[in-house]
């Protein structure tokens, strides 16, 4: 079994080239009244600047608006910010355009043998979550409305902007004193179970060696970064929809199967897509037509979003 391995990527853009991985996939060009503002700088830690880009529409007023927060896949290793309207033109152009959504996309630490680990990247993002809760009034955004969607690395940190408790994850001094978090997350096969996955990655010692610390002993270091972990000890339950390929040896399905199930047993509110003929990064197996279709994932992708966490206008 393979687990997010550095070179299965999810369609993302271009900071610099040590950060380049393209894979276009979008259906829709992004229309001209769509703008952004690029390199907000949301924290500062060891010395690197760690910043979010905010997309809008042009000469659109925002108050209270509410939020996308999409974070861009790359096995914690790789990846950039740029692109996440680009390359997800088909669920942001009508978010931004039709339904007055914000999009924010952010950057976080990549894990290092020697250097930063899974629990850097989760507490990066969560202090990116901070940051824009506490500048609400400076974007227009409500922070009570934000939504937080990402494809493979990008989905687990997704689920865990949603689910991890207040007190946990914290980064940024300063940043911690606001308590915020994603109210409806959106996963396209992220890990859910870092405790499960362990125990079955047999072929994945060097890779766990970067993610974590291994020689600290016990569980408590894989527990804290899954999101199955943080779900099964949340009092405030949070929408989360899962979409997972029955192909993915990248994520293993069973991965988003394991957490539907939690989910079920614990009544907490998981829509879980299980698509057939699908591997990691929506490319098909060749056994056949993914099923639902990309076209169909998108629409409920956005259903979903609208129904959980409604936009100021009603879809079209």
């Amino acid at each position: 079994m393979e687990l997010l391995t550095a070179g299965e990527q999810s369609g993302v853009g271009t900071a610099a080239k040590s950060r380049e991985e393209k894979i276009p996939r979008s259906l829709l060009p992004v229309p001209s009244a769509i703008e952004v503002e690029s390199d907000i700088v949301y924290k500062t830690v060891g010395g690197e600047k760690l910043a979010l880009d905010l997309y809008r529409v042009k000469d659109r007023k925002y108050d209270q608006a509410p939020l996308i927060i999409w974070i861009h896949g790359g096995g914690y290793t790789k990846g950039s910010k740029e692109g996440a309207v680009k390359h997800n033109a088909d669920l942001m152009v009508p978010l931004l355009m039709e339904h007055g959504y914000l999009v924010a996309s952010l950057d976080y630490r990549f894990v290092a043998l020697k250097g930063p680990k899974l629990i850097d990247c989760m507490t990066d993002c969560m202090d990116a979550v901070r940051f824009l809760a506490r500048n609400s009034d400076r974007f227009g955004l409500d922070p009570a409305r934000m939504v937080s969607i990402g494809s493979s690395a990008g989905g687990g940190l997704a689920l865990m902007m949603a689910l991890a408790q207040d007190g946990e994850l914290l980064g940024d001094p300063e940043l911690a004193k606001t308590s915020a978090f994603a109210r409806t997350a959106v996963s396209w096969f992220g890990v859910t179970d870092f405790l499960k996955a362990k125990r079955e990655a047999s072929r994945t010692e060097d890779h766990f060696a970067e993610l974590f610390d291994t020689s600290q002993e016990g569980d408590r270091q894989y527990e804290i970064v899954s999101p199955v972990w943080h779900m099964l000890r949340r009092t405030e339950k949070v929408p989360v929809l899962l979409v997972h390929g029955d192909g993915d040896k990248t994520v293993p399905f069973e991965q988003s199967v394991w957490m539907d199930a939690e989910a079920k047993r614990t009544g907490f509110p998981v829509e879980f897509v299980p698509v057939k003929n699908m591997r990691h990064g929506f490319q098909p197996t060749g056994k056949g037509d993914i099923t639902p279709p990309l076209s169909e994932i998108w629409k409920l992708t956005l259903e979903f979003i609208l129904k959980n966490n409604p936009a100021d206008r009603p879809a079209i």
